[in-house]
């Protein structure tokens, strides 16, 4: 049997046997993956679990290390991650690096596409709610938005560590860095939709989804137009700082102002307004300002994303493979199914949290 009868037959420029390669390469690289995001979760989740049991346990006898822990929730909660991200990383090491070439970004791009997130999280937030209200009106349930009760009850220089630079810069170096740098070969789409998908999954809500994936588009399209871990770091922040980190610092006023105005009549009111306005005044102030910030950064917004989107254009993997044929073997297989079962429960779990 000669060599040319042992190797499968070319027809019309198909190679079943090279098709077969790309295939079980792509399968390959998202099944790791997967498993790295499967390890990194069940890593995080684990030790937040026994922390929280050990501190419920030691608190029967010392009650003040329950307060301390619950004090510095949102840093345990970002140590445990950090944890789980270095965990994966023998992981994602085994799949190949293509690094994303480093290339100029303009600041009025960046902040171009920042107000575009604005715009982004505002429509996330109405289908997150709209969502929510109709759950918790056939359930009867009362899911809110727990990471901003959280933050709410949490030190405003803490917040600002944990969800403004401690959650940022772990979440793009998993799920920009990580990730895109391994995904960049099967294309530019595969890359960004697979990483924003992960990225509003890993969030666990449903009050948080919808914007964090549409965040995630916006921090991996960033990430391979930039090449720069830095950027997608930043605006990460930046975003995080502004819309959930700043207001906490007059929100305590302003409840404490809207408490105070309940069910007074124009008179009474108009007769303790000297006094609100000195107790209250330079917080309704600033928040005011606040406001009128992100209606005008929402506005403009969506005004550069409709005036953009035709001109955006993102390519697509070499491979040769359908865009159907690549999303099957990218989903079904071992470690990307264990991944996505994981943080489906984490989601489904969600609406049952009182």
């Amino acid at each position: 049997m000669t060599d040319d009868m042992m190797t499968p037959p070319v027809c019309d420029g198909f190679d079943p046997m090279e098709r077969y390669r790309k295939e079980l390469a792509l399968r390959q690289t998202f099944s790791t993956l997967g498993l790295a995001l499967f390890v990194m979760m069940t890593v995080w989740l684990g030790l937040t679990i026994v922390l929280s049991v050990i501190v419920q346990v030691l608190s029967f006898r010392t009650p003040a290390i329950l307060d301390f822990y619950n004090d510095y929730a949102l840093i345990f909660n970002e140590l445990g991650l950090a944890i789980g991200v270095v965990a994966s990383l023998p992981i994602v090491g085994k799949v190949p690096q293509v690094t994303v070439e480093s290339r100029s970004f303009s600041a009025g791009h960046f902040v171009r596409l920042f107000s575009i997130a604005f715009a982004i999280s505002t429509v996330g937030n109405w289908i997150s709610n709209l969502f929510l209200s109709v759950w918790n009106g056939a359930t009867g349930n009362e899911v809110t938005n727990e990471v901003i009760d959280l933050v709410m009850e949490t030190n405003p220089w803490l917040s600002f560590i944990a969800v403004g630079l401690c959650a940022p810069f772990l979440e793009e170096y998993f799920f920009r860095k990580l990730l895109i740098d391994r995904l960049r070969p099967y294309g530019e789409l595969a890359a960004i939709m697979t990483s924003a998908l992960l990225f509003a999954l890993f969030h666990g809500n449903f009050s948080q989804l919808f914007y964090a994936f549409g965040a995630g588009v916006l921090l991996s399209y960033l990430y391979l137009r930039s090449g720069s871990f830095f950027l997608t770091f930043l605006f990460h922040a930046l975003f995080n700082t502004l819309s959930g980190v700043l207001p906490m610092l007059v929100m305590d006023d302003i409840l404490a102002f809207e408490q105070a105005i309940a069910g007074l009549t124009d008179e009474a009111l108009t007769e303790m307004m000297p006094d609100l306005m000195q107790n209250y005044g330079a917080s309704l102030l600033f928040y005011a300002f606040y406001v009128l910030f992100l209606g005008l950064m929402t506005i403009l917004g969506f005004i550069y994303f409709f005036k953009g989107l035709r001109r955006t254009h993102v390519t697509r993997g070499e491979h040769g493979l359908s865009a159907g044929r690549v999303w099957r073997i990218a989903i079904f297989n071992t470690g990307m199914l264990l991944a996505l079962i994981l943080l489906l429960l984490l989601m489904l779990f969600s609406l049952f949290t009182l």
